[in-house]
């Protein structure tokens, strides 16, 4: 029995020391040397940075290699937004707005008002949204609307109403823009207006006591992050009912500036300041630096919990890989011997266990905590070949990381779960 507990521990730990190994950054070679500020990727190969010097960098390899594409400009490029690997849009200082067909090959100055553009978000071909701050001769900001890709634009809100930073559209209709106030507003320091006909018209939504909004996105019509600079070190608010409440979360690294966020799913959020990067997976209760140490950041971009981006200072980017999710998946289609990731993952407080036998036999299915502790025997008894399921109610337990342990025929497999009460 001793060492059948010394070897469920050794199991662990060797689970947990793979899954830390696996996940890495690894810098690439961007072939430019100007600042980076905004990185996306519209699937693990295409991919997009933009930034000073009429900068627009561009990867069909998951950014093995890069080349630089020619915008014809050297003003200060702010953000990119694509639709799909063909459509795409860059936005920068004096009214600079550019359009792509063909995935950057070439690149098309559209017709705008000359603002110092400072994010666009367009959710098809044809509606995309554009926001503004202010310039020396218009200490003000604006809204601006496209229906047709970006030949002619609408501005929705104009002089006075703020200081805009990002948007973020969920929807050709329901979108968000945040940023800051002008003196002629009472100096209230942060801004998030809320539409839900296409920007006809705006709803200002409360949020605590805040400095000015920089970035803004969204997963769904419900759950989103705002983010940027505060005294008071809470410089990202969160919501999970479309704005009605917004929530301030204590972030890392003091009273610093968000420069750029990146959510994966409801709880996990990366979030990049100028010196590091951290990530929280149970929605900012608790947040951990992920990035890596040499890196002055100023954009992030993930594309799932395996693979992201960030770009920084002199053409600095690196992408991170997490292979021992790679490897968890590959093994989730394993038709023969498998412990699947239980589901929903985190969970509060049941969730579903999954396993596969190849033939009959003996099957054990424990729960463990971090110390390695028994706290659940789910199963120890003999089942037939094929998929079986198992609920789990951890009710009577505290939130914090567990693990599944499947023990079958001298193998045993481990799955990592999330409790968040």
């Amino acid at each position: 029995m001793r060492f059948h507990k010394l070897l469920i521990v050794i199991t662990l730990l060797v689970f947990m020391i793979s899954e830390a190994l696996g996940q890495q950054w690894q810098e690439q070679n961007s072939g430019v040397t100007t600042h980076l500020f905004d990185v996306l990727f519209a699937d693990s190969s295409n991919g997009w940075a933009v930034g000073d010097s009429g900068t627009i960098i561009s990867t069909r390899d998951g950014g093995a290699t890069w080349q630089s594409q020619l915008s014809g400009t050297n003003v200060h490029f702010q953000k990119v937004s694509f639709v799909d690997s063909l459509y795409g849009w860059v936005v920068g200082n004096q009214g600079t707005v550019l359009k792509t067909t063909n995935g950057g090959t070439s690149w098309t100055q559209l017709d705008a008002e000359l603002w110092n553009y400072q994010d666009v978000h367009f959710v098809n071909r044809s509606v995309g949204y554009l926001v503004a701050g202010a310039q020396l001769d218009k200490p003000y900001g604006t809204i601006s609307k496209t229906t047709n890709g970006g030949m002619t634009w609408d501005t929705t809100i104009g002089i006075n109403a703020g200081i805009f930073q990002g948007v973020y559209f969920v929807s050709a209709a329901e979108g968000w823009v945040v940023g800051g106030k002008t003196a002629i507003d009472n100096f209230d320091p942060d801004i998030i207006l809320h539409t839900t006909d296409s920007a006809k018209t705006w709803v200002e939504q409360s949020t605590p006591t805040f400095g000015p909004l920089f970035r803004v996105k969204f997963l769904n019509d419900r759950i989103g992050c705002a983010a940027g600079f505060s005294n008071n070190g809470q410089s990202i608010l969160l919501t999970t009912d479309g704005g009605n409440v917004w929530a301030e979360v204590l972030a890392p690294g003091g009273p610093q500036g968000v420069l750029s966020i990146s959510l994966v799913d409801s709880l996990t959020i990366w979030v990049a300041r100028r010196e590091s990067v951290y990530r929280t997976t149970n929605g900012g209760i608790t947040w951990e630096n992920r990035g890596p140490s040499s890196a002055l950041t100023l954009g992030i971009y993930f594309l799932n919990h395996m693979q992201g981006w960030l770009v920084g200072t002199n053409g600095t980017v690196w992408k991170y890989h997490d292979i021992s999710s790679s490897v968890n998946r590959r093994e989730v289609r394993d038709p023969q011997f498998v412990l699947e990731q239980n589901y929903p993952n985190p969970f509060n407080p049941v969730t579903r266990l999954r396993f596969g036998l190849p033939q009959d036999g003996r099957v054990v299915l424990r729960i463990y905590d971090v110390m390695g502790r028994q706290v659940a025997l789910l199963l120890d008894d003999n089942r037939s070949a094929g998929h079986h399921e198992i609920m789990f109610d951890a009710n009577r337990l505290a939130s914090g990381i567990y693990f599944s342990t499947l023990e079958y025929g001298g193998r045993t497999s481990v799955r990592k779960m999330l409790l968040v009460k």
